[in-house]
């Protein structure tokens, strides 16, 4: 089932009421979603969101068909856990089991590793919630293991899970270049590292989106430490990464 993620807005209010108004749904969540779920709860839920702002957040409403039928955010940690963040979700039951909460998270995560300072993004679901734990193993989510009574719900105790995804760049060979803010500390010898390297600079460019070359240098400056913009902005024409007017009037990605 075709879906888009796109910001709340108040008059998603009845339709966030609708679907949330379901014991099934809140079962699975924490106890800050409420059961009954009335119109006033969705449309404090919606104002606050919308109040949040994005420093710490990253908050979506899911759109089946011009409704939005659940939501899906990245909560960043604070404190010693600061370059994490948690994922949550709920989705209306018609649409269940179609793969919509495992392809958003997918974009979510995607856009939080782009966007904010994290190496990890993680999601406790209850161990009995099968169909929660697919969802993420869909999504690239690995299970870091079950804390056994860890919650208390609806009178009865059960075990949770922690399942957790790691920023990719930090799995792979190109991580000695970065800083743990995932900025590039280190121009590499090798012809290979500097190609990868390249792409997941590359991956900080919108597709279909222009750019001033002032904004490219911006967004490269933003994104390694060592201070050389032309050989980063240069190797990603060159490559084809990104692409250039000749008069260097216009960018966008390859």
């Amino acid at each position: 089932m075709d879906f888009i993620l796109r910001e709340f807005d108040l008059s998603d209010a009845e339709s966030i009421a609708k679907y949330a108004n379901n014991e099934k749904v809140g079962a699975n969540l924490r106890d800050g979603f409420p059961f009954p779920y009335t119109m006033e709860d969705a449309r404090e839920f919606i104002a606050k969101t919308l109040g949040a702002g994005e420093e710490s957040q990253f908050v979506r409403a899911i759109d089946v068909n011009g409704q939005a039928v659940g939501s899906i955010g990245i909560f960043l940690a604070e404190n010693v856990y600061r370059k994490g963040a948690e994922l949550g979700y709920w989705l209306g039951e018609p649409f269940w089991r179609q793969g919509i909460v495992s392809r958003a998270a997918v974009q979510v995560c995607e856009y939080a590793f782009a966007n904010y300072d994290i190496v990890r993004i993680y999601a406790e679901p209850y161990a009995y919630n099968k169909a929660s734990r697919g969802v993420l193993e869909k999504a690239g989510f690995k299970l870091e293991g079950i804390l056994e009574k860890n919650v208390f719900k609806r009178g009865r105790i059960f075990d949770s899970c922690i399942y957790a995804l790691i920023r990719p760049e930090f799995q792979t060979e190109i991580a000695p270049f970065l800083e743990t803010d995932g900025r590039v500390k280190n121009w590499p010898s090798s012809l290979e590292l500097k190609q990868k390297i390249l792409r997941y600079l590359a991956d900080k460019f919108e597709p279909g989106r222009d750019y001033k070359e002032r904004e490219v240098n911006e967004i490269l400056k933003k994104w390694h430490t060592f201070g050389d913009l032309f050989i980063l902005r240069r190797g990603l024409v060159d490559s084809g990464l990104l692409k250039r007017e000749r008069d260097g009037s216009r960018y966008w990605r390859g």
